[in-house]
């Protein structure tokens, strides 16, 4: 009894000591940092144009119709994403461009801009002594690797246009988008991809051009098949022996740059027709919105960490950002078990990153926080003082808490990171305060989809605030119109997000039906995504239109809007929330975190006992009923019944698409007997 009382009094006098040396470093920080005036009043972010549409755009910029269909060129060089590589090499006077790690041992081994581009126009002359003809698409199928770059910038030096393939694309999609976009060549990385095309190989394909090796029987096996096949540097090669018979034959503005194929929920990919004015128009708005607001994006002393697909418009954008300012680029060795090493050795400086990753971060931080009530202290009073900085627009790690509590997380990041841009989903306006504070550097919130060729809206630098996206940025209108099906009406500033840029999208390849949905007559893109529009003038979404279905009472349901909100439970690594037209309540299948479950019963064997354990149920459905109480959901939003999963909903069993987003239809198949099973018990 007598050491309880002594370790209390310990620790009531470490709190007092600490929050009297913090009230001082805040006070010093505050007389030597000062406070960062604003460029906009965060009360007003954006401008509402006047007329019945109520139209927001920026702040920074005077309305002129011609803003938001006209292209947008920020250097008078740059105007197709061929320019994007040789203005980096001017920026940078021939400064680092791309690097990799060959293994775990070693560092980073950089190409400088010269030669990257001498590879570049290498390797397009290369296709095109093969047969590639202007205008005539390509297949890439890899990671993020330096072959990834040279590819796609070779294709442009000769007029072709890009077809990203996602790594971890099964057969199927994989030979639906070769054959919709009659691709003759398909640039790929790995024995596993080559073979995934073999299953069924489209009758248009004729070359492969691989990077890794190839075993003998693969490469006899695709020869049997037809196909011809080329090592990368080969290529390479066959290109630097034929400079003098083929010039470079650079693309024009109104050229497709590339065909991004959307991982849809729901029947097969859609290919966004980007064209090289788009793409160019989307990340030059980034850029000089960033500038605007006194805050650059990227310079030639950035270093860029790209791990996340590039196949997605969202990772293009960053690493077209990168190269047209003359900053470098440093890859992941393609495990995402090895990431953390990666990023150690390369010390960022510009982290683009998902809410998924920031979640899993920030729960075992809190995880282990909760651990003794002296680590929870230290950690709620190291987040108390850092928002105060925060709030003032200071940022720093070289306080007292950066040294106590933060200094891990940062370090874990390479410790000289300066800008976190979080985008592809929603992030939680407490993880991103988290990340705020623990960080030391600016974290925004961006957002954008594959059809408008980049970002839509970012939260501002100095905006401390969380849950919403921002404001439009620079050549961006945004109008919200009715949903009445769900009860949003625009007058009420609620409604879907439609869009007017220089950067939308010409449609969907050879899919007519399907771009006259999405781009209307007047020329405005439907995103799908529901939102209001708050007070200051920025945009929070609140509900997604696709995916919305009908329970028996009549009420609409919006599925992922629930799984959001449940995904935060400590239990939960995944779930899938299904409703029934036919009842009048919602199911749901639970995945549970592994390690946080066998931490708390480590007498458990396996996870297919856990998952079978009553109680542990139970525990979990209590949880996640608290949660959707706390966050507002209605009752008939909430789950009635759920079904512990032992294992998770994976790519190669067609049950998430490559961005990692569920696929209903797939999920309703696979746990049909549970899904019955549950509505039979409720």
């Amino acid at each position: 009894m007598a050491n309880l009382k002594e370790n209390q009094h310990d620790q009531k006098h470490l709190r007092q000591s600490v929050n009297t040396c913090c009230n001082s470093a805040y006070c010093e920080t505050k007389l030597q940092q000062g406070e960062t005036e604003a460029p906009v009043s965060l009360n007003k972010q954006s401008f509402l144009l006047p007329g019945p549409e109520r139209i927001h755009i920026s702040m920074l910029e005077k309305y002129k119709p011609e803003n938001f269909t006209e292209p947008f060129y920020l250097y008078q060089d740059v105007r197709t994403a061929y320019d994007i590589i040789r203005k980096g090499l001017a920026r940078s006077n021939n400064g680092n461009c791309l690097g990799y790690r060959p293994d775990d041992r070693s560092d980073y081994i950089w190409l400088s801009y010269q030669i990257v581009l001498n590879r570049c126009v290498n390797f397009g002359r290369g296709l095109h002594h093969l047969g590639v003809k202007e205008k005539e698409f390509v297949g890439i199928y890899s990671k993020n690797r330096v072959e990834w770059v040279l590819a796609e910038q070779g294709i442009y030096s000769f007029s072709m246009v890009s077809v990203p393939l996602y790594d971890t694309l099964g057969p199927t999609a994989c030979h639906f988008i070769i054959t919709q976009a009659e691709i003759t060549t398909v640039v790929l990385e790995t024995e596993k991809n080559l073979l995934s095309i073999l299953e069924n190989i489209p009758t248009c394909l004729k070359t492969i051009i691989y990077m890794n090796e190839l075993s003998s029987e693969t490469i006899v096996r695709a020869e049997k098949l037809g196909l011809k096949l080329f090592k990368f540097m080969e290529v390479e090669q066959i290109g630097q022996e034929q400079q003098d018979l083929y010039p470079e034959k650079p693309p024009k503005p109104d050229d497709i740059a590339t065909l991004s194929y959307t991982s849809g929920t729901t029947g097969t990919p859609k290919g966004v027709i980007i064209t090289h004015s788009s793409f160019v128009s989307s990340i030059c708005c980034s850029i000089a919105s960033f500038r605007r607001f006194h805050q650059d994006l990227m310079t030639k002393d950035d270093v860029l960490f790209s791990y996340l697909p590039l196949a997605h418009v969202y990772e293009k954008g960053m690493e077209a950002i990168a190269l047209i300012e003359g900053a470098s680029i440093g890859f992941y060795r393609g495990d995402v078990l090895t990431l953390l090493d990666d990023i150690k050795f390369l010390k960022p400086t510009v982290f683009p990153t998902v809410p998924r990753l920031l979640n899993r971060v920030y729960d075992k931080v809190m995880g282990a926080a909760n651990q003794s009530s002296l680590k929870r202290f230290l950690v709620k009073t190291a987040l108390r003082y850092k928002r105060k900085e925060v709030e003032q627009n200071i940022r720093r790690r070289n306080s007292i808490w950066d040294h106590l509590v933060f200094g891990k997380i940062q370090n874990a990041l390479g410790g000289r990171v300066r800008m976190v841009v979080s985008g592809g989903s929603a992030i939680n306006a407490d993880v991103l305060s988290f990340f705020r504070c623990a960080l030391g550097c600016q974290v925004v919130e961006a957002y954008g989809q594959t059809e408008s060729s980049g970002l839509i809206s970012v939260t501002l630098p100095h905006d401390t605030n969380g849950g919403h996206i921002g404001p439009p940025i620079l050549g961006v209108a945004v109008k919200l119109v009715d949903v009445p099906e769900m009860n949003y009406y625009s007058k009420n500033d609620q409604g879907e997000i439609c869009i007017k840029s220089s950067g939308i999208c010409k449609g969907y390849y050879k899919n007519d039906e399907e771009t006259q949905k999405a781009i209307d007559e007047d020329g405005w893109l439907h995103t799908g995504d529901i939102a209001t529009w708050l007070q200051n003038g920025t945009v929070k979404i609140i509900d997604r239109k696709k995916n919305i279905f009908k329970l028996s009472q009549g009420e609409y349901v919006a599925p992922e809007k629930i799984e959001i909100v449940y995904a935060f439970c400590p239990f939960v690594a995944q779930i899938f929330i299904y409703g029934d037209s036919l009842e009048d309540f919602l199911v749901g299948i639970v995945v549970p975190d592994a390690e946080v479950l066998k931490a708390m019963y480590p007498a458990a064997t396996d996870m297919l006992s856990l998952c079978k354990d009553r109680n542990v149920k139970a525990m979990i459905f209590n949880e996640l009923t608290k949660l959707g109480r706390e966050n507002g959901l209605k009752s008939f939003e909430q789950v009635k019944n759920i079904y512990l999963h032992p294992e998770l909903f994976t790519i190669e069993q067609d049950l998430l698409t490559p961005t990692m987003k569920l696929k209903r239809p797939e999920l309703k198949t696979f746990f049909e007997p549970q899904i019955k099973q549950m509505y039979n018990l409720a």
